[in-house]
């Protein structure tokens, strides 16, 4: 499996992008993260020519269930069958991405979801972290100490995998009680940030 810290980029900033133009989504910020967490299961389904286990949300943010474990899961499947009435199924053999978003800045959101990925076996690992800053200097303070705290439990755990740590910009209200979102792409694209934990986290072991 190919992974760049380009590629990865890229995946997510086309993800918000697609999200953030969809103008059928409505004022839901509920529906607008999920159609985000979406797009980034089909990008990522397509680019690694695997399976997408995730619950799917269409434009207009009507959903479909299908979501296992995490957020997101990209799998391998292999057919499995019984002597038993000749029964067949299919079963997950791989985990190739484990994916796991929460847009809320909330340190106890972030300790339940990221916590998951800690116990997960896979291939690789993407944790998509919301942020709703408004000033820059405040955005970097907050990403630095969560990626500081985000390699160290990976560190802890011993995983050695590549592990991404993806900062996106929240639809969820403003001070000025509207969506972030209404600020449009070209004002927010800016403030996406992917990091690689994985060089971070061999230099601390």
């Amino acid at each position: 499996m190919q992974i760049s810290d380009r590629l990865i980029d890229d995946l997510v900033l086309t993800a918000f992008k697609t999200s953030i133009e969809n103008e059928e989504i409505g004022d839901s910020n509920s529906k607008k993260s999920s159609y985000f967490v979406s797009q980034l299961a089909e990008l990522f389904s397509d680019q690694f020519d695997k399976n997408a286990l995730v619950q799917t949300t269409d434009r207009n943010g009507k959903k479909s269930s299908g979501e296992w474990l995490l957020d997101i899961v990209i799998v391998s499947k292999d057919e499995i069958r019984t002597s038993y009435k000749n029964r067949k199924s299919d079963i997950v053999k791989k985990i190739h991405w484990a994916i796991e978003s929460e847009f809320s800045t909330s340190l106890n959101e972030f300790s339940k979801d990221f916590s998951k990925l800690l116990h997960i076996r896979s291939e690789a690992y993407l944790y998509v972290a919301g942020i709703n800053q408004i000033s820059e200097v405040t955005r970097n303070e907050y990403i630095n100490a969560q990626t500081e705290l985000a390699v160290d439990l990976v560190s802890e755990q011993g995983i050695d995998k590549p592990f991404y740590l993806a900062f996106v910009p929240t639809p969820g209200k403003t001070y000025e009680h509207s969506s972030l979102w209404n600020s449009g792409y070209e004002q927010l694209s800016n403030w996406v940030k992917v990091v690689n934990l994985s060089s971070f986290v061999t230099k601390c072991t």
